[in-house]
């Protein structure tokens, strides 16, 4: 089995990107960094002739001249899911985040079990929630 991650352009993905969000039936963080020149380093991951994912490293923008920290995404197409293939990503995107002098950050949904395993054994460790809710009194909220 052949995997390689090669640094292309958004237009190369942009089927995965579509499709990925249709799937999530959510709007990708940060998603309009593709539409502005030098503002992200998108890379394919392929299997074979492939392609099975892909990953984007956000590099300039309101991140220019600033102490950064890098945020990715990744998504495998399903047929090619829980082979590794996702850690292998992430490792990758960790590298090149670490090659421009950022420090790799990387969030998802808590219930995505498989996005959680694959950034933990790429090395992430989790430290963090997003609680939602409303506190009685605050901000219109239901005190009964």
């Amino acid at each position: 089995m052949h995997v390689h991650v090669a640094l292309t352009v958004a237009p190369v993905v942009l089927s995965l990107r579509t499709r990925y969000r249709q799937e999530m039936n959510c709007q990708i963080v940060k998603d309009s960094i593709h539409t502005r020149p030098g503002w992200a380093m998108t890379y394919a991951l392929g299997l074979e002739d492939a392609l099975v994912g892909f990953g984007t490293v956000a590099i300039a923008g309101p991140w220019t001249g600033k102490p950064t920290i890098l945020e990715f995404y990744m998504d495998i197409e399903e047929p090619f899911r829980g082979r590794g293939l996702g850690p292998y990503l992430v490792q990758e995107l960790k590298r090149q985040a670490y090659d421009v002098g950022a420090i790799p950050a990387a969030r998802c949904n808590r219930e995505n079990r498989p996005s959680r395993k694959a950034l933990q054994k790429a090395g992430f460790i989790p430290y963090a929630h997003i609680l939602t809710g409303a506190i009685d009194g605050i901000l219109g909220a239901s005190t009964g």
